[in-house]
Parts: structure tokens; sequence; C-alpha cells
């Protein structure tokens, strides 16, 4: 008896060790975690996460990076694989014994210190979905004065000049713009020869329409294969100013309940009317004005109804402005596009 229950035990014990020694069906990687430890900021790094899949097809649907700054994509046998095209919303088949990797485009201009971001995996088969995490530490290779770069209140009429000193840890040049933040202008490229020190200047041209306030990125390269990233910013300062602008967003909207929403709307100069406001393309909208700064800001407060259909709404606040300065009254027209979504609800 105690040599059929040993025997039993070792049966037990061989089962486990076999099951331990096959992999998990579907799609399994190496590593979920690449810690690229110190870099300098402004370099982009490939990040390699190999891939094997076992016994059960896996359909991969989608990857979505945490970060802008991620740029993945699949690869078998060293070159990219290409998209399923009758999968629903793209998709890379990956049949049993497909051994490859997720490439990611890293790039780390921008950033500073601890950063830590990484991607998410979405389809069908068995391991997914899946999260991979990039670590990484970063030290700025640039030194951008003033950083972020804000030229505040600017008349449209006449635009705004600034100038960037860029230091780096050994003399570069900047060769190029990669990602512009328009309408600036970047002069000064490229760099006459490679220094230590770099000066150049971003200029916001003048449009005697252009109204509110606006922030976005410049990204400029450099010959020693980095790049820097800054942030700007600027209010133009016009006669009338709007905000939001140029358009409003709403999304997620319910079409159970109403919407409630406001601009603001205000003269820089002068005095202003109270603005008549009219909404379009949204039937049973209401629309009120409320004078906020005696006869010179007010709020256009907007209500849009339940019952709006599911999907994309399209609408247009058209505003009539009378504005009052020492030459007289002038009447001017301002139309705000407002967009939405009207999810279904649950």
């Amino acid at each position: 008896m105690a040599h059929a229950a040993s025997r039993g035990a070792l049966l037990a014990l061989l089962a486990v060790s076999a099951a331990c020694g096959r992999p998990e069906p579907g799609i399994s990687f190496e590593t979920r975690e690449i810690d690229l430890g110190r870099l300098w900021a402004g370099e982009t790094l490939e990040v390699v996460f190999p891939f094997e899949v076992h016994g059960e097809p896996v359909l991969l649907q989608r990857m979505e990076p945490d970060c802008g700054c991620l740029s993945p994509g699949v690869r078998v046998d060293g070159k990219p694989l290409a998209v399923r095209p009758d999968a629903e919303g793209g998709g890379w088949d990956l049949p049993p014994g497909t051994v490859g990797e997720i490439h990611v485009r890293y790039a780390t201009a921008g950033f500073r210190d601890r950063k830590r971001t990484g991607l998410r995996l979405y389809g069908s088969g068995p391991g997914l979905p899946a999260q991979l995490v990039v670590d990484s530490w970063l030290d700025a290779w640039f030194e951008v004065t003033p950083e972020p770069l804000v030229f505040g209140p600017v008349n449209p009429a006449e635009g705004a000049v600034a100038e960037l000193v860029v230091r780096g840890e050994e003399p570069f040049r900047i060769t190029e713009v990669l990602g512009g933040a328009a309408p600036l202008e970047v002069e000064g490229l490229p760099s006459a020869e490679a220094a230590i020190e770099q000066r150049l200047r971003v200029v916001l041209p003048a449009d005697a329409e252009a109204q509110g306030r606006h922030a976005a990125f410049l990204n400029l390269g450099t010959d020693n294969g980095r790049s820097f990233r800054i942030g700007t910013s600027w209010e133009w300062a016009g006669r009338i100013w709007l905000d939001p602008w140029p358009r409003m967003v709403l999304l997620d909207l319910d079409p159970q309940a109403r919407t409630f929403a406001a601009v603001q709307v205000a003269a820089t100069r002068g005095s202003l009317e109270a603005p008549e406001a009219v909404l379009e393309g949204v039937e049973g909208a209401e629309v009120e004005v409320v004078e906020t700064v005696p006869g010179s800001r007010y709020q256009v407060k907007l209500t849009l109804p339940a019952g709006l259909p599911v999907g994309t709404l399209r609408a247009q606040l058209k505003l009539t402005l009378r504005l009052t300065e020492e030459g007289g009254t002038e009447v001017l027209l301002r139309e705000l596009p407002i967009l939405g979504v009207v999810q279904e609800s649950d």
C-alpha cells in the first residue's frame, strides 16, 4: 500500500513538472518591463519586447501608448508585419509558432528625471490584454532659456518676436524644425557653426483676425542626432477676446441628460454691448447672455437639450458684437464652431 501511495505521489509530481515545462497558450513576452537606466534627454531610442505565440492563435488588434513619445509596431523575422486587411479596425494575425517583437520608438525630447511610460495591447486570444512598460531616468543635455516660452498678451496686428538661448554639453548645431507649433516660425536655422551656445528667434506672425489663448510644443533637431522640445504659449489681445477659441469641443455627451457649456466674450479696449448670440445646429438649445464685468465682459451660457441623437454633434455659435471706441461703434461678427460626440447610454 505504501508503494502504491509513493507511486501515485511520483506520478503527480511528474505531471506537475511536465505542466511547468510547457508554456502557457497564447502570446508571451520575454519581459514586460524594460529599464533603460540613465539617458540623455533628446535621444530617440529603439526598445524591443520579444514575444512568442504558443498553442493558440492571437489577433493583436491595437496598441495604445500612454504617451505620444512612444511609436509602436510589430516585427516578425526582423521585418514589419502587415496589418490584416479584413480585421475589424485592423490588427495583426499571430498564429502559433510566431516569434517576433513589439518594436517601440521612444522619443525622449522634452522630458526630465524619472520617466515611466508604456503601452497597452488589446485583441483576442490568450495573453491579451497586456501591458508593456518602459522605464528611464532622463538628464537634460540641452538647457533652454526661457523655458517655457511665454509670449503673454500679443496684439494680433503686430505679432511678437522672442529670443531663445540653447546651451549643450558639447558644441552642436541646431539644424531643423522637427515639429512646428503653427503659426510660430523659427529664424536662424541651420546654425552657422557648432558651438556650446546657440541663439534663435521665434516669430509669432501678425494675424489681424486671431484671438484666444494658445499653447503648443516646438520640436527642434540638432546635428548630433538629439532633439529638444519647447513649450510655448501666447494670448492674442485683440479688441475682442473669446474663450474657448477657435472651437469648442464637447466629449462624451449623454443623450439622456441636458448639457451645459459657456463661452466667455470680452473687449480688451473700448466698451462692449451685450452680444446677440444664436446657436445653430441643435434644435431646442437655449442661449443666455450674462454680464460679468460691466460694459466689457459677458458669459454666453449654452444649454443643449436631452434627447440628442447618438453620434457626432456639429453646431455654430454666431455672435453679433457692438464695440464702441473713440472712433465710434463698430459691429463685429464672430462664429465659434461647436463639435461634440453623443455617446449611447449604458
